[in-house]
């Protein structure tokens, strides 16, 4: 039985947090880069260059090791390099409790395989909550105006790279759900038996998603509450607010559920009603954020998301998250900028990424700079 099936998921622990620190990462074959080593030194690093020269790949490569997903793509071979069977990234990570890691991970298409200091790790999930990582985008602010896909994608990934037990109870709720639609697309009316069979895995790996993730907004909420108060003014109330496709506590009521539905899915020839059909949605002074919030309204509520994400995962970790910054700090105004600052506390490794230098002297004395053409091998051949 999971841990947090008998206590609490995501419970606090003490705020003698351990840093998580990247040292260095070699990539071969990852995204557009057949081969490069970033050496990521003391201090917040920020890494300049056009587009399309490599910069996110970089950082999506490091978020890798929170939760073996991409926070780009769900595909796999969008990862692998070109006319390549392979992708493989190693990670010389610093951690207080574990000391010096070094964490490499293969990516073919479909399937990753991960070995941590050269032992092969069994379970993949044995990797999750132990190097957590907080991805920040301009894009972010497509989770407030994008379909609840995208949405679904942010929560899995947060609670992924918290805990290992989020990650198994999404895998056998992922395969459950895909023996059951094939069922259902391949003449469910014939084969009622088979669907019930599936349904017991079904449903106990909803209750606990669902637990896992009612709690976790409970604890954001607050946390959202005070990173927005330092970028806007207080008589704006953000919040947010978890909406479960079905509103069930125990596997017996999403087996109920199930059950009671058998005939529509077999109509329809999927599964209608279940946590992967889960949203959620912000909020400012108890009106949805999407229709009612200003531009700069929204971009604040994004950027105090992932910073309240930051401070959620040291309280359910133990661990201080690594920042990856995207392409966000020269569009940041100066308040939202020294808010960011802030919710970092000196904490934080910040990995940051920009087509031009941050703007003003003192973000400038803030990082070491890296030009990202110094890690492209000057041919292919070089590579090789």
């Amino acid at each position: 039985m999971l841990a947090f099936r008998q206590e609490s998921h995501l419970k606090t622990l003490p705020v003698f947090a351990n840093k998580v620190k990247f040292s260095s990462l070699s990539i071969q074959d990852f995204r557009n880069m057949p081969l490069a080593r970033l050496d990521l030194g003391e201090g917040p690093l920020f890494i300049v260059g056009g587009n399309g020269r490599g910069k996110t790949s970089l950082l999506e490569a490091l978020c890798l090791v929170s939760a073996l997903r991409s926070f780009r793509t769900t595909e796999s071979r969008a990862m692998i390099r070109h006319k390549t069977q392979e992708a493989r990234l190693v990670c010389r990570l610093e951690q207080e409790k574990e000391g010096s890691v070094e964490i490499d991970i293969r990516i073919r298409s479909g399937s990753k395989a991960v070995s941590i200091d050269g032992n092969p790790l069994d379970r993949l999930g044995d990797l999750m909550g132990r190097f957590p990582t907080v991805p920040l985008s301009s894009q972010d602010i497509q989770l407030l105006r994008s379909g609840p896909g995208l949405r679904r994608r942010f929560t899995d990934l947060m609670l992924a790279s918290a805990h290992p037990g989020y990650f198994d109870s999404l895998r056998r709720f992922t395969r459950a759900l895909k023996g059951r639609n094939s069922i259902l697309r391949e003449g469910g009316s014939t084969r009622g038996a088979e669907l019930a069979a599936f349904e017991p895995l079904l449903s106990t790996a909803a209750a606990e998603l669902c637990a896992a993730r009612r709690e976790a907004f409970a604890r954001l909420s607050p946390l959202l509450h005070d990173a927005y108060s330092q970028i806007a003014p207080s008589e704006e109330q953000p919040s947010l607010r978890y909406k479960p496709d079905f509103d069930g506590v125990s596997a017996e009521q999403f087996a109920e559920m199930f059950a009671k539905n058998r005939q529509r899915d077999i109509s329809r020839a999927s599964t209608g009603h279940g946590p992967h059909l889960d949203d959620f949605e912000l909020l400012i002074s108890g009106r949805q954020a999407r229709e009612y919030a200003s531009e700069g309204q929204q971009r604040g509520l994004v950027l105090a998301l992932r910073m309240a994400q930051v401070r959620w995962l040291e309280q359910c970790t133990g661990i201080v998250p690594v920042v990856l910054a995207d392409d966000i700090i020269g569009e940041l105004d100066p308040q939202r900028r020294a808010a960011f600052w802030a919710s970092l506390d000196g904490k934080a490794q910040l990995i940051a990424t920009g087509t031009e230098l941050p703007a003003g002297r003192e973000a400038r004395e803030r990082f070491h700079i890296l030009d990202i053409e110094t890690l492209h091998p000057q041919s292919e051949e070089a590579a090789q």
